[in-house]
């Protein structure tokens, strides 16, 4: 069981052999797969015209809790907030790795992003000392 999908509970094969899956077992895979498997880097446009970079494990909870303004944070004072991008991360460390990484980009890298324009990402990694311009 490499990825626990299809896993149910009940009767099953293994090696051969019948094994039987407890009820408790089959809950507590369920609960480690789905929360391992549901991490998501996303960013919100703010009213403001700034952006927010941020990580769930729910996106339409975590959108709302911003557009309410249920916690105190950057966006309490930019709402409304628009959803404009969004990544779904095989875990909760590799979005949170997204995240850092992506807070630290420049405002057109990061617009780049969002339109989806990833040939030019690299271009837009260069650090302004290093463009050269024809002066």
């Amino acid at each position: 069981m490499s990825t626990g999908e299809g896993f149910t509970k009940g009767d099953r094969q293994r090696n051969g052999k019948k094994t039987v899956i407890s009820s408790f077992f089959y809950y507590i895979f369920q609960k480690i797969y789905r929360n391992r498997a549901m991490a998501f880097t996303y960013i919100l446009k703010c009213s403001d015209g700034s952006y927010y970079t941020g990580v769930t494990n729910d996106v339409q909870r975590r959108f709302w809790e911003h557009q309410i303004g249920n916690m105190p944070g950057y966006t309490h004072s930019r709402r409304l907030v628009e959803l404009v991008w969004c990544s779904e991360n095989v875990d909760i460390a590799s979005a949170i790795a997204g995240e850092k990484q992506i807070k630290g980009w420049r405002r057109a890298k990061k617009e780049a992003l969002i339109r989806g324009d990833v040939e030019t990402l690299p271009e837009l990694s260069m650090a302004y000392r290093d463009i050269k311009t024809d002066d």
